[in-house]
């Protein structure tokens, strides 16, 4: 979802969310914005899931439910988080 999306505006995030972490710099959590990244390790050590932070506490991600808003709040009582990321 994330390759998709960024590439519409011209910038490259191919790969997982392992790569993309790589590609992107740490934002502290009171600074982040819409269109930043959220990462968290859902299966395996490392980030394993991403979504993009649309603002109010709330990210879009790609899951087994499809494409949808969840609460950054209630996915980190769930998994690891990893944080905010910015390209």
């Amino acid at each position: 979802m994330m390759e998709y999306a960024f590439g519409q505006i011209g910038v490259d995030l191919n790969g997982n969310a392992a790569t993309q972490y790589e590609k992107t710099k740490p934002v502290p959590d009171d600074e982040a914005e819409p269109g930043d990244l959220v990462f968290f390790s859902t299966y395996a050590p490392g980030p394993t899931h991403v979504g993009m932070y649309v603002g109010d506490g709330k990210f879009i991600n790609s899951n087994d439910a499809g494409l949808e808003y969840s609460s950054v709040e209630t996915w980190k009582k769930l998994y690891p988080y990893l944080g905010f990321r910015r390209i």
